[in-house]
């Protein structure tokens, strides 16, 4: 059985200069700490040891429950939606993007017209601006609340402020300096999980 990423566990730096990257993290992330697990992206650093979110850039929806959901938003999966409906409609052409290791047959919808942000696994009722302006995943994380806010105070995720939703031409490598430049972050400050394993 498919283990929730709630449960996944972090593993140690395995370079030196990731230190100084983690004591960042933990520097920045306590600005969030203090309010809403929700409306705010995170960004795999890494100690994450799961590897289906390992350089991941998740964007978390909804604390409600004790739990969080999030959705990660630069992993295509070269897959249509009419790979996963019978009868998809008018969105049968939309691409795929892996949304996380939870409920991978759950099909969600994330779009921002203006200021309002919608996420919703009911594609039927999408509105036509909406399938226009939309991302579509399949699967999802959660946490529970506790196990999150401790991973995030041992720097297994920072937390990025949301300026608003990354805009779908933007490819999917590019998301990650996307959003870190939208925030007003440098990106040297972001080691990639290729990056600490070529200096090892």
């Amino acid at each position: 059985m498919e283990k929730p990423c709630r449960y996944y566990g972090l593993k140690k730096p395995r370079v030196l200069y990731n230190i100084g990257f983690l004591v960042y993290c933990l520097i920045m992330n306590q600005k969030y700490l203090m309010h809403d697990l929700q409306d705010l992206y995170m960004l795999a650093t890494p100690m994450v040891a799961e590897s289906s979110l390992q350089d991941a850039l998740i964007f978390l929806y909804q604390r409600e429950g004790g739990m969080v959901s999030g959705l990660v938003i630069n992993k295509p999966e070269n897959k249509l939606v009419s790979d996963y409906l019978v009868q998809p409609g008018p969105i049968g052409k939309k691409e795929v993007w892996n949304g996380g290791p939870l409920a991978k047959d759950r099909l969600i919808a994330i779009s921002q017209v203006d200021s309002d942000l919608f996420v919703t696994d009911r594609l039927m009722s999408l509105t036509p601006h909406q399938i226009e302006n939309c991302l579509i995943v399949s699967g999802q994380c959660i946490w529970t609340e506790a196990l999150l806010q401790e991973q995030i105070e041992q720097g297994a995720w920072l937390l990025i402020a949301n300026k608003g939703m990354i805009p779908n031409q933007i490819p999917a490598k590019d998301r990650i300096e996307y959003i870190m430049m939208q925030a007003g972050w440098s990106l040297n400050r972001y080691i990639h999980l290729q990056e600490q394993t070529d200096h090892v």
